[in-house]
């Protein structure tokens, strides 16, 4: 009787220290939740949907639906001279890039990468917003590199072009 116990007693324990939770979150480019007094939607851009099933009163869709969004750059703003906002993400032809800052000094400049890591655009930004035509680009992800020669890399996002 002992030795049973014993073995259940491990056995349970084993089943604890093995196990994993799976929090239902994803790592997407957008969405957004919206709710009224009769229903509720809730979308993420990049997210398959596998399976939907109706019944009378409810609706199961299996996938990831997360209550709040945490964007960011690739590499923070270490630079506190500086506010930059690239919108929006993701787009289809144009891109707007606002640069917010006192010292207008610096030379700013941005560039364009695709995946494969090559230079598809690169030029001087003269105004404070600017709009980048994305139109001849194809559909994928591209890294937008804001940056000065005086002071180097600025801001890094990811830039999703769709259509």
């Amino acid at each position: 009787m002992k030795k049973v116990i014993i073995f259940l007693f491990v056995f349970l324990i084993s089943f604890n220290i093995f196990s994993q939770s799976a929090k239902p979150e994803v790592i997407s480019s957008g969405g957004e939740f919206y709710e009224n007094s009769n229903n509720s939607l809730s979308w993420t851009i990049g997210e398959v949907v596998v399976e939907t099933t109706k019944s009378a009163n409810n609706i199961l869709t299996q996938g990831f639906q997360q209550p709040s969004y945490s964007l960011s750059t690739i590499k923070e703003n270490i630079n506190s001279e500086f506010e930059i906002l690239a919108y929006p993400n993701p787009t289809s032809d144009f891109l707007n890039l606002e640069i917010k800052t006192d010292n207008k000094s610096y030379d700013i400049e941005l560039e364009i990468i695709d995946i494969s890591g090559k230079v598809v655009l690169n030029q001087k930004i003269k105004e404070s917003i600017s709009k980048i035509n994305l139109s001849n680009f194809s559909k994928g992800t591209y890294l937008l590199k804001v940056f000065s020669k005086e002071i180097g890399e600025i801001n890094v996002y990811k830039i999703q072009k769709i259509r």
